[in-house]
């Protein structure tokens, strides 16, 4: 193992030995059934070279290498894509060995693709044992060597929606009244800890910077139109977030979970909400909507209630002048479920204020269909994997027939986002779909923009 310089690294402030976290991962060890489908060596394996490397040795080391999604990653993921990742993971592992760690280090799979996987770390050939802060070092380039991997092997815009962590513990010699399997789950409690600490911190830092854009104002509405299938002519602009140079996430999508995980939901969409109001004054036309989004749980004080507000204080007159009957309020299905059934109250609070409301559908979350007749929404939105499938992959395309059949049938609108190709118009079209958007019709905007027909 290679040997830098001195000097204590600096780690989580957490007790390992009451930590629930430990407890939880201790129990899933101690329960697991290994199924043999992985080409790294099992948890049983790891213990027999632990126990082999702890009759010479004081002390070993842990990685828990643990991986993180933001935002939309995982609807952006197909299911080939979320094996490939966890594939590179596992190539990764191994040919790490006798690069950054010792030929006779030891990835292991725990059965938790999840959470991630561990690595066993034998000790200096010239230490008698390993230190916290030689497993400290390790953790560090392994977290680099696995984030360029990342970067060579995924899409870009998947890779930056994954973060990644690899935390480090001890496996000392067992006491005389402990066994190698208890030390070892012991160490990879230490490891998942510092795994979780550091997916904290990390989270506790881009908190940091999409506080600091939301209170410095930095925050830009930006505008995509939204066309109907049967004249072409545009009803609406579904808004969006611009990039944010200070802030190193991509898309609005991660921008806003992290806010939404950090506590900072609410803030986040009030400023939100007032740029998309203010950049579309005076442009919209009666008819036209803004599409934007917002938590099931901010519904009504941080979104309905805002939106008024800014009504209240602007006036434009004439055809241009906004009111809640130009705004659908978009609401993620997964989010709805979550928060069903009190979401139910701040739906009909907000339909009664004079708001449309809509359900956004993603392959990766639940969607209860009764829970979604009983919201009543005007608009049912899908796109993502539905959309870039609905030409080659039959279950998408009967996955779109079947919401479109639902909306239709419940006197709901039916809109498909991310539209990039007019073979996916044309099979949206034969499946009376209402309206689209996408960059086939036009990209985003600083302002609402109508694009010049015929766009299809």
């Amino acid at each position: 193992m290679e040997q830098e310089s001195s000097g204590s690294p600096e780690r989580p402030a957490r007790s390992v030995a009451r930590s629930p976290g430990r407890d939880v991962l201790a129990h899933r060890l101690r329960t697991l059934v290994y199924d043999g489908s992985s080409t790294l060596p099992s948890l049983l394996e790891a213990v027999d070279a632990a126990r082999a490397e702890l009759q010479t040795a004081e002390s070993i080391g842990t990685l828990f290498v643990r991986i993180d999604y933001m935002g939309m990653a995982a609807e952006l993921f197909t299911w080939d894509d979320i094996v490939n990742l966890y594939a590179t993971l596992t190539r990764s592992a191994r040919a790490l060995m006798g690069v950054h760690l010792r030929k006779v280090d030891l990835p292991a799979d725990l059965g938790l693709a999840e959470e991630g996987f561990a690595v066993l770390l034998s000790r200096p050939r010239d230490h008698e044992a390993l230190t916290a802060t030689d497993v400290a070092r390790v953790a560090q380039r392994y977290t680099r060597e696995i984030r360029s991997i990342f970067c060579d092997s995924l899409p870009a815009d998947l890779a930056d929606r994954v973060a990644v962590h690899v935390g480090g513990g001890l496996v000392s010699r067992p006491l005389a009244n402990q066994t190698v399997v208890e030390t070892v789950i012991a160490g990879l409690g230490e490891a998942y800890e510092d795994a979780l600490a550091k997916e904290d911190a990390h989270l506790a830092q881009l908190a940091a910077d999409v506080k600091s854009a939301v209170g410095s104002g930095k925050l830009d509405a930006v505008y995509q139109p939204i066309v109907e299938l049967g004249d072409k002519g545009v009803v609406g602009f579904d808004v969006g977030l611009a990039p944010i140079a200070e802030v190193s996430l991509r898309g609005g999508d991660a921008f806003f979970d992290v806010a939404r995980r950090s506590g900072l939901g609410g803030p986040t969409y009030r400023a939100y909400h007032r740029q998309a109001v203010l950049g579309a004054e005076g442009v919209l036309s009666d008819h036209e909507w803004l599409l934007v989004r917002i938590g099931a749980a901010d519904l009504i004080s941080s979104t309905a209630i805002e939106i008024s507000q800014v009504f209240a204080e602007r006036s434009t007159g004439g055809s241009g002048r906004l009111s809640p009957a130009n705004v659908v309020l978009l609401v993620d299905a997964a989010d709805i479920a979550e928060a069903f059934p009190s979401c139910m109250v701040g739906f009909r609070l907000a339909a009664d204020m004079g708001f449309k409301l809509g359900v956004d559908v993603r392959m990766s979350g639940p969607l209860p269909l009764d829970h979604v007749r009983g919201l009543a929404p005007d608009m049912l939105r899908m796109g993502g994997r539905i959309v870039r499938g609905i030409t080659d992959d039959p279950d998408m395309f009967e996955v779109a027939s079947l919401l479109t059949r639902f909306a239709h049938r419940h006197g709901i609108s039916s809109l498909a986002a991310e539209c990039g190709t007019t073979a996916q118009v044309d099979r949206l079209g034969g499946i009376d779909v209402d309206w689209v958007q996408g960059p086939l019709i036009a990209d985003y905007a600083g302002a609402p923009i109508r694009p010049m027909f015929p766009v299809l």
